[in-house]
């Protein structure tokens, strides 16, 4: 079956390890100097 999800964005701190690559950064029209956290959450 096929799931459905919603993605969550939100501001990395300087210690944060994650960063999202610039080419998502622009889809998402995302601040392109900022650090960011990405999650994707899944409905059952």
């Amino acid at each position: 079956s096929e799931k459905t999800g919603k993605v969550y964005y939100s501001k990395f701190n300087k210690n944060g390890l994650t960063t999202i690559p610039i080419q998502i950064r622009k889809a998402f029209n995302l601040d392109p100097d900022g650090e960011y956290r990405l999650e994707i959450k899944f409905n059952d």
